[in-house]
């Protein structure tokens, strides 16, 4: 079968980064190099094809000097969503504050610069966060103003997923498990020293055949 044949039949990550990669999507360069410190890290084989890229990767890099730039901001969905959730409590604000629906919907459309039927679609589909009614509105509202902005924003995306059937939790993030690294270089370089510079203890645990001692013949 030639290469121009093949078809990826299966959406695996290594595939969907070998399609970026091949699409010069952004940040997939990056995504490659990340795949396989992922492997590294968590002690799996590199896949043939994702190396080989890496292999290529990692040499222009020291060209360059540095290396491929991650892809920039949150996946779109999950963007979209957040502001949504923003929009209904905006919306939910001016209402709970006496302001008429009518009035409240163009407010908050002004607000993000959206229309306000957009307005009336992100309350339909976020006031189950935001809430039903007026107390847990308020209790929303309080909750988010007594909280560090990256910890609501984490929050609120987390509720999301659970709602979506998605991971709530992923797994460590790559930066995370890459801090495993350095550990995993001193042992390998202990690892590699001792092989250059065994000491007795390791002259001790090799299989060395007997040596064999030959009386001399006093004759």
């Amino acid at each position: 079968m030639r290469l121009s044949e093949r078809r990826v039949t299966h959406s695996s990550p290594e595939a969907e980064a070998l399609l970026a990669f091949v699409s010069g999507e952004n940040g997939a360069d990056r995504r490659v190099l990340e795949l396989v410190a992922k492997a590294v890290i968590d002690g799996f084989d590199v896949n043939p094809h994702i190396q080989r890229v890496a292999n290529v990767l990692l040499a222009k890099a020291l060209l360059d000097g540095r290396l491929p730039v991650k892809a920039s901001g949150r996946p779109k969905k999950e963007t979209t969503s957040f502001k949504g959730v923003e929009i209904t409590n905006r919306f939910y604000e001016l209402l709970d504050g006496g302001m008429r629906r009518d009035d409240a919907l163009i407010e908050a459309a002004d607000c993000f610069k959206v229309d306000p039927r957009q307005v009336e679609r992100a309350v339909e589909s976020y006031r189950w966060l935001v809430g039903h009614f007026l107390e847990d509105r308020e209790s929303f509202r309080a909750w988010r103003a007594g909280t560090d902005a990256r910890d609501y924003e984490a929050s609120v995306l987390i509720d999301l997923r659970i709602r979506e059937k998605r991971p709530p939790v992923a797994r460590p993030t790559l930066d995370d498990r890459l801090t495993a690294a350095p550990a995993m270089l001193d042992g390998l370089r202990t690892e590699f020293y001792r092989v250059f510079h065994p000491t007795a203890e390791d002259l001790s645990k090799l299989e060395v055949p007997p040596l064999t001692i030959v009386d001399g013949d006093d004759d």
